[in-house]
């Protein structure tokens, strides 16, 4: 299980075969950065300013603003090379914490990616699972009652 951002980012290494804080500005490199800032930012909630610091550490010298652009850039990384998708759920389905916030992240970032027929094979799964959910809660309650009684 990856717990700190350093066991992250060895991962990305691993992964993604480069150095993180090589002051290289290859593709390979910059999207191996951009994946690791996406997931310290949505997963492990890091503010702009931590992320930077903690590629300082390893005298990779950045700033927030670099972070801010990666963030925002990392959907279209993914558009371009399909294994940033697979390292992130890699990455992603290792995480430590998976707090439903996370999960529901992980979730929207990979419905970007659906095409209409998949999207609408979700909505029906979906609309299943909140169906079940609901008539799970309607029965809790109903056998509350009868406790109650």
């Amino acid at each position: 299980m990856l717990n700190t951002k350093e066991q992250i980012a060895n991962q990305v290494i691993k992964l993604s075969k480069t150095n993180l804080f090589d002051n290289k500005r290859t593709r390979n490199n910059v999207e191996a950065r951009a994946l690791l800032s996406y997931i310290l930012f949505k997963f492990k909630h890091m503010r702009v300013t931590e992320i930077a610091r903690f590629f300082h550490q390893y005298n990779k010298k950045m700033n927030h603003a670099t972070i801010i652009y990666y963030i925002k850039n990392f959907n279209i990384y993914q558009t371009y090379n399909s294994k940033l998708c697979d390292w992130l759920d890699a990455i992603t389905m290792n995480l430590r914490e998976k707090d439903i916030e996370s999960k529901k992240i992980f979730i929207r970032s990979k419905i970007e990616l659906l095409n209409d027929k998949n999207i609408n094979s979700v909505l029906r799964l979906v609309k299943k699972l909140a169906k079940k959910q609901i008539l799970e809660q309607i029965e809790r309650y109903e056998k509350q009652i009868q406790d109650f009684t």
